[in-house]
């Protein structure tokens, strides 16, 4: 597991403003830590698992990582300390890259704006909005090779979040073409599968959570507020109710 070597800054970007950190596998990371919470810890690795592993969209490679008590204590980033001693989650660095907006929104094929718009129907994540104007899409774009970045899941599995509120507001949630790929009766089914896959490996996968990320103290004792049981039944919700939940997506 990469031990963080050196903590380089504090990235201004984002609500929960990542460190710009390297590590002592030669990589830089944008680590989350005590600034994300533990309940945006755990939802981060779940969703970023899912979507990476299980569903192929173009999260960056990202690790659990280990922050030493000493490079805490003689830091001089301002705020080192939300970035917490223990384990944290780093985000690899990906290079050349800007703010996804409106006007990159027509070079995403419509196949993988319907794939990112339907996982984050999935894992109920409200936080990849964008209207005309722009917004926080937690996108990036790769000029060089118009490559598209999905990253930032701390906010997933949020049981409030209704579907037709995140489809009007989501950065594809508007794109007829990728609207119609929900309806494409070979899409769902490999889609279907996918998830399938994902809500079969969850019980390996919540088990490679550190175990201090379930807890708010240090004597764990006080849980977070992301109840598994609730994860689980999110991620059910198309495959036990197929017909509601597809039949909301349809255009």
């Amino acid at each position: 597991m990469p031990v963080i070597n050196e903590i380089l800054e504090r990235s201004v970007q984002g609500k929960t403003e990542p460190f710009l950190c390297g590590a002592d596998d030669g990589r830089r990371y944008y680590v989350k830590g005590r600034n994300a919470t533990q309940r945006g810890l755990c939802a981060e690795f779940v969703a970023g698992t899912l979507g990476r592993e299980y569903f192929g969209l173009p999260v960056p490679e990202f690790q659990l990582l280990e922050v030493p008590k000493e490079l805490i204590q003689y830091s001089n980033v301002p705020d080192v300390r939300n970035l917490d001693v223990g384990m944290v989650f780093g985000s690899c660095i990906v290079k050349d890259v800007m703010e996804f907006g409106p006007t990159h929104r027509d070079r995403v094929s419509p196949e993988l704006a319907a794939k990112i718009l339907l996982f984050d129907l999935w894992i109920r994540n409200d936080d990849r909005k964008m209207s005309g104007d722009g917004g926080n899409s937690n996108l990036l774009w790769q000029p060089e090779g118009k490559k598209l970045w999905v990253f930032d899941h701390n906010l997933a599995f949020d049981n409030t979040v209704l579907d037709i509120n995140l489809l009007g507001q989501h950065a594809f949630g508007t794109l007829d073409s990728a609207r119609k790929f929900l309806s494409d009766p070979v899409f769902r089914a490999e889609a279907e599968q996918q998830m399938a896959a994902g809500l079969a490996a969850l019980p390996d996968l919540l088990k490679r959570i550190p175990p201090e990320w379930y807890y708010l103290d240090a004597e764990q004792t006080i849980g977070v507020d992301l109840r598994l049981d609730e994860v689980r039944q999110i991620l059910e919700r198309p495959l036990v109710a197929r017909d509601t939940f597809w039949r909301g997506l349809a255009i």
